[in-house]
């Protein structure tokens, strides 16, 4: 079954952010999140909620709140990076509303479309 979306169900703005360490004056890794594409560059998407039976997989997987996304493909997207609602930028709580990626499909790996499945990622104790 075919997991393509059409261009006008890619209406969420997201805000991808790519790791980077660099080495500090004294000797240490600093890092750094930094967007791909150019500061205040944001994607479109098409974002699912999980609903159904769904809810009651991601719990047994301790999944929190995931959702799938399904966007142009790119290379910029990796397993490491983590994404953000457009609508989220700028809150107080920021921090605390990052997705991480959990998949990576390059849907029939034509380098068309690519489906992200992702997860809310916990804020540190």
């Amino acid at each position: 079954m075919p997991k393509y979306a059409n261009a006008g169900e890619m209406r969420t703005p997201i805000l991808v952010e790519n790791p980077v360490r660099e080495a500090t004056s004294n000797g240490y890794i600093a890092e750094t999140w930094k967007n791909p594409f150019g500061d205040g560059v944001t994607l479109r998407a098409k974002w699912v909620n999980i609903h159904g039976t769904e809810v009651f997989e991601a719990m047994g997987l301790d999944l929190r709140e995931p959702a799938t996304l399904t966007l142009r493909y790119t290379d910029k997207v990796t397993i490491y990076s983590r994404i953000l609602k457009a609508a989220d930028i700028g809150k107080p709580d920021q921090a605390e509303r990052y997705y991480e990626v959990i998949s990576i499909d390059d849907i029939d790996e034509r380098h068309a479309q690519m489906e992200l499945k992702i997860q809310r990622k916990r804020s540190a104790p």
